[in-house]
């Protein structure tokens, strides 16, 4: 549930949003199972029984046609996909391996009972998975510190959830402010603080610039992350923003996946928008989320992650010729894509140069491909 801190108005500025783009877009939809709403799963593949005294092992001698993959059953689907390994491993084929997802799902089985078990009966399990969610955010933020006062929210709404006073249903959202729920549940409204942040992607390279009418620039190297749901920003640029007495308004912290653990930044709004190369805007400005991850201490701050607002703003392309890059365009006329020769074969991408550090420090091992040209 949304939450923020109080800041000041009047930063409304006549710069063009989208039009009708006055919700958020809902990035969260977009990572589950990689389905819309609109996604109807295949049927249940042939089921093949091995017959024989022994089972198959030898995943040569499997029967043409048969495979692994379960694709009429959700992932999420615990209980099916306990059912279904049960039968695979009964049809004799393979069995060690469906023996060993069975395992794995009986583990997540298991902790999703605990939980079921930890919050009052009745609860349904979208509630319960909040709840595991919000517990986890309020030991993060009484372990790290809560500079920005979200642990009343965050008791708030679990005792409400706890209590019954507070449901489920998604695309529906309650705001809260210092322990006290501001507003019936509703669907996202548009919030009228906008903190500007421009960036600037040429073709190639560069970096983003952040301005507000009234104040100095501010140029910032950029990632484009292809993969990410959420923009991540660096703590030391959010605090260069609020420095140039530009407000960003705080909606509170959330539970964020990254490879091989679990982070809980603060998620701060932000509006985005693309310039070209001579600082002509390519598109509307953007209303989106943004985490804000900590600074690296030393002389590089960290790298700001664009997430996937690209994507959702223009259109973009890419052309298997070895480079790497992205083209983007206002409209559907790509025309700078190269041309490849008949019969080009695309190639992986390069490796990155493991070359140790010039003595006496100097610039940092570049990517293999720039060394290359260079």
């Amino acid at each position: 549930m949304p939450s923020s801190r109080s800041t000041k108005h009047g930063f409304e500025s006549d710069l063009p949003l989208a039009p009708g783009a006055h919700d958020y877009v809902d990035y969260s939809l977009m990572a589950q199972d990689g389905q819309d709403e609109g996604y109807s799963r295949p049927r249940r593949q042939q089921r093949w029984k091995h017959d024989g005294d022994r089972p198959i092992t030898d995943p040569a001698l499997v029967p043409g046609g048969w495979n692994a993959d379960e694709l009429d059953l959700d992932v999420n689907d615990i209980d099916s996909q306990v059912q279904r390994f049960i039968e695979r491993i009964s049809d004799g084929i393979l069995p060690n391996f469906f023996k060993f997802r069975l395992s794995q799902y009986e583990r997540r089985r298991a902790a999703r009972d605990e939980m079921v078990h930890s919050e009052p009966a009745g609860l349904i399990w979208d509630i319960v998975r909040r709840l595991e969610h919000l517990k986890n955010i309020e030991k993060y933020l009484s372990t790290n510190g809560d500079p920005d006062n979200q642990v009343p929210n965050v008791k708030a709404i679990i005792k409400a959830y706890r209590e019954g006073k507070l449901g489920w249903s998604r695309g529906w959202v309650s705001y809260w402010s210092k322990g006290v729920q501001l507003n019936t549940p509703r669907s996202p409204t548009r919030i009228f603080i906008r903190n500007w942040l421009g960036n600037t992607i040429p073709l190639k390279r560069g970096g983003w610039k952040v301005q507000r009418p009234g104040a100095n620039g501010l140029t910032l190297r950029v990632c484009h992350d292809t993969g990410a749901d959420i923009m991540a920003i660096p703590r030391c640029y959010i605090d260069q923003l609020e420095s140039l007495g530009i407000p960003v308004l705080v909606h509170g912290y959330n539970l964020m996946d990254i490879p091989g653990s679990t982070t809980c930044p603060k998620v701060v709004e932000i509006d985005v928008r693309l310039v070209d190369v001579n600082n002509q805007s390519l598109c509307h400005w953007m209303k989106i989320q943004a985490c804000v991850i900590q600074s690296r201490t030393g002389d590089h701050f960290g790298i700001i992650l664009s997430g996937p607002f690209l994507r959702f703003a223009l259109y973009t392309a890419t052309c298997p010729d070895g480079q790497g890059l992205l083209y983007v365009c206002n409209n559907k006329e790509l025309r700078q894509l190269p041309a490849l020769p008949d019969g080009f074969v695309p190639a992986g991408p390069p490796f990155v140069s493991t070359a140790p550090a010039a003595p006496g420090g100097g610039d940092p091992a570049r990517f293999l491909l720039e060394q290359n040209k260079a």
